[in-house]
């Protein structure tokens, strides 16, 4: 009954943890969801952003999948 109730108050504080960090982090109101700059700064992240997207895009056309 006790580790059960320990579970319990430790999932709790947990989810409370969570959500504290969504709102201290959420707290520059300069920045959008759909804000991608970060992606795009240096030339070695447009590089490796480029190489991923082209390999989806080629995955997606060619139809391999790692899963069947």
């Amino acid at each position: 009954m006790e580790k059960a109730m320990l579970r319990t108050q430790l999932s709790s504080f947990k989810v409370k943890e969570m959500g504290h960090q969504v709102t201290v982090g959420d707290s520059d109101s300069s920045r959008k969801w759909w804000d991608y700059r970060e992606l795009l700064n240096t030339h070695s992240i447009r590089r490796r952003f480029i190489c991923v997207a082209g390999l989806a895009c080629f995955d997606q056309i060619s139809g391999i999948s790692l899963t069947s």
